[in-house]
């Protein structure tokens, strides 16, 4: 969960009984909460005395919202921000459907294994060469898929070099 420094953000609080609401700080950060939600955090003295940290969660039904709420804000620099992010986010495409694929495959491979390793005794010997099988297969599905990265990956850079 990488943390990013927001560069163009203010807090500011008040409360029921403040007249008027003060700025807090410019130390906010964005990180994607367990890549489930957006969190914004940030730090402001307590009136008591000490630190109150505090986080909000944006959970992914609401990010219609704040596109078009940046929309509303600068048309033009949302539209390029998204446009930009998205043309990289394509270049990168391939990387991630592989490491997707490569996922599925360990997991089919792990399956196996662990079903050799849970059969009763009377049906390890099948287990096991069902397990050594799908191993086998994954393997040279890896391969594969090896091959056809080593082969595509200059296009790819290409493309990405360009967008940036």
């Amino acid at each position: 969960m990488a943390k990013r420094k927001l560069k163009d953000t203010e807090v500011h609080r008040g409360g029921r009984t403040a007249r008027y609401i003060n700025f807090e700080t410019r130390d906010v950060e964005l990180s994607s909460e367990d890549k489930r939600a957006l969190r914004l955090d940030f730090c402001m003295d307590s009136k008591g005395g000490g630190t109150t940290v505090v986080y909000v969660d944006i959970g992914p039904r609401d990010f219609v919202a704040f596109i078009e709420t940046m929309v509303e804000v600068d048309r033009q620099a949302a539209i390029a921000t998204m446009s930009a992010e998205m043309a990289r986010q394509v270049a990168e495409q391939p990387v991630h459907d592989a490491r997707t694929a490569a996922k599925a495959r360990n997991a089919v491979r792990s399956a196996a294994r662990q079903k050799y390793l849970d059969a009763p005794s009377e049906n390890r010997d099948t287990e096991l060469l069902i397990s050594q099988r799908v191993k086998r297969l994954v393997d040279e599905l890896d391969k594969s898929e090896e091959a056809v990265k080593n082969t595509s990956n200059s296009g790819v850079d290409a493309e990405v070099t360009q967008v940036h």
